[in-house]
């Protein structure tokens, strides 16, 4: 993870929309940390099921919700910064924040629903600072946490077609350098060629391909693989699963939905691609 920013990119797991004080507090904090961190990412951020109140306008959950809708007592504005933190992508390793009272640690259930995050930052929903008070203290919270230890990097086996003339080749080659050339992961390569013909990639991109076939995975990696949806297959050991894919028809084939459900986390890379892979019953990132 790139530390370029004073600020850290984070994850806000929990209720963003329904009535308690756990999420009318984040609602209130989060223009304020969207106003000051590089990335805000939004997870769980509807209510439990008979959580929100009845006389609540009706919201579909139309991403990165199970599919329901529910219905919130939120502002139109409070709603604009939910779906911006909704739509926004978050480093992997970052850390993670939920808003708990002192009977409460959600700890376990944010690392098994993001098992690839890093820290778990809990506040206290009586917190009477704003957003910005509240990055403050993340940055230097953030600061101290560079300065006094050494971050592990990222492990990451990537399989991939890296190699090749294809559609897939090339989107998988602009994935590999860009984490080839993030400091907060360790890559580990494993190539693959689409196709007989040979491919144009230049010396440079050669090299790195070779440098990174030749390294062997750390501890519990994370597992990314890039390929089409119905080749996908878990890995033992593996931290958690990540399956990049797209699929150019507009309905998923049935028997490739298990398969691809698989996946404990699915990049897509259009929004047609998003439509198509909901409709079947799964949940891209």
């Amino acid at each position: 993870m790139s530390a370029a920013s004073p600020y850290p990119p984070l994850v806000l797991w929990g209720d963003l929309l329904g009535e308690s004080a756990a999420a009318r507090r984040g609602r209130a904090l989060l223009p304020g940390l969207l106003a000051r961190l590089p990335v805000v990412e939004a997870r769980r951020f509807w209510p439990a099921p008979g959580a929100e109140p009845t006389d609540g306008r009706p919201l579909p959950l139309a991403d990165g919700g199970p599919g329901r809708t529910v219905r919130t007592l939120a502002s139109e504005g409070e709603l604009a910064a939910v779906r911006r933190a909704v739509e926004a992508t978050a480093p992997l390793g970052c850390p993670v924040l939920a808003l708990a009272g002192p009977a409460e640690d959600p700890s376990d259930a944010i690392r098994a629903d993001l098992p690839h995050c890093g820290e778990v930052l809990l506040v206290d929903p009586s917190f009477e600072g704003d957003g910005e008070t509240l990055a403050e203290s993340l940055r230097c919270h953030w600061q101290a946490c560079l300065a006094d230890e050494a971050r592990d990097p990222v492990e990451v086996v990537m399989t991939a077609p890296v190699l090749g003339p294809s559609g897939y080749a090339a989107d998988a080659r602009a994935l590999f350098l860009a984490l080839e050339d993030e400091p907060g992961v360790r890559l580990a390569l494993r190539p693959l060629r689409y196709g007989e013909a040979q491919s144009a990639e230049d010396p440079a991109t050669l090299a790195k391909v070779l440098e990174a076939a030749r390294r062997e995975p750390g501890e519990r990696p994370l597992y990314l693989q890039v390929l089409l949806p119905w080749q996908f297959a878990p890995q033992d050991g593996a931290a958690a699963d990540i399956l990049r894919t797209t699929y150019e028809g507009e309905g998923l084939p049935r028997q490739w939905r298990p398969i691809v459900a698989g996946a404990d986390e699915l990049w897509l890379p259009c929004g047609q691609n998003l439509r198509s892979f909901r409709a079947a019953g799964l949940r891209p990132e």
